[in-house]
């Protein structure tokens, strides 16, 4: 697997429990050879998160180019329910570069019992149809109807992400490797691309597909499906999806 030009799903210390600064972690990305690099620090309602509300309103004093690559900064947001709420508002929402949206199993709402498959396919269903989102972080961590999901991401531009970090939290999300499985197979049955997210929370993971590699080797899933290989298009996909924003008045 060649490395990764992209990367747009990592924390940095204030998510409240990673390991990097924003400067070490930009520098450490902009080394490993990324052309985008984003930082989508944990919603408001994750446990221990230090960056609230207020954080995501001062996004504009960070320099968005730097050591000659491209930097988004944004939020992974918490899904709180099944009607695809999550924890910010518009106006916070509205200053993000990109918007990430997932579903935790920790103290946040509903989702501290795991809900059935019909509840989590809600719950991300809504969030997929939402213009205001742009990437499904590990869809794999709750059991969900994922055909259902791959043909709604399609339909509505919205990304699923295979999220390397899910292949080392087996312990917390028991069902992560064969909802991957399945994820890849329909999505590679539907020629439909996805995103891969390291979720590093340290500067060693940043762009590090580690984990990921032997499956899609093994699956035969093809590179061409795959938009970290591909920067421009995705930084078009993101100004396609303000544009459908603006132009809904949403």
């Amino acid at each position: 697997m060649k490395p990764v030009k992209l990367d747009v799903h990592t924390h940095t210390i204030m998510s409240g429990h990673a390991f990097g600064t924003l400067d070490e972690m930009v520098r450490s990305a902009a080394q490993k050879g990324l052309e985008v690099y984003g930082i989508t620090e944990h919603g408001p309602m994750m446990e221990g998160v230090l960056c609230k509300p207020i954080y995501y309103s001062c996004l504009d004093f960070v320099p968005r180019e730097q050591y000659g690559m491209r930097l988004l900064l944004g939020c992974e947001l918490n899904i709180i329910d099944d009607k695809g709420s999550v924890d910010l508002d518009k106006t916070h929402i509205n200053k993000l570069d990109i918007r990430l949206a997932g579903i935790h199993a920790n103290k946040i709402g509903r989702f501290n019992e795991l809900g059935s498959v019909k509840y989590n396919t809600d719950a991300y269903m809504s969030v997929i149809m939402n213009p205001d989102i742009d990437i499904i972080t590990h869809p794999d961590a709750v059991d969900a109807d994922y055909d259902e999901l791959c043909r709604a991401a399609m339909e509505h531009e919205t990304f699923l992400e295979i999220n390397n970090n899910s292949l080392r939290l087996l312990r917390i999300r028991p069902h992560a490797k064969e909802n991957i499985v399945r994820l890849l197979k329909i999505a590679k049955e539907l020629k439909m691309d996805v995103i891969l997210g390291s979720d590093a929370h340290y500067m060693a993971g940043i762009g590090k597909m580690d984990m990921l590699e032997p499956l899609l080797a093994e699956l035969e899933f093809p590179e061409s499906q795959i938009i970290n290989y591909r920067p421009q298009e995705f930084m078009e996909f993101i100004e396609r999806k303000r544009s459908r924003r603006a132009d809904t008045g949403r």
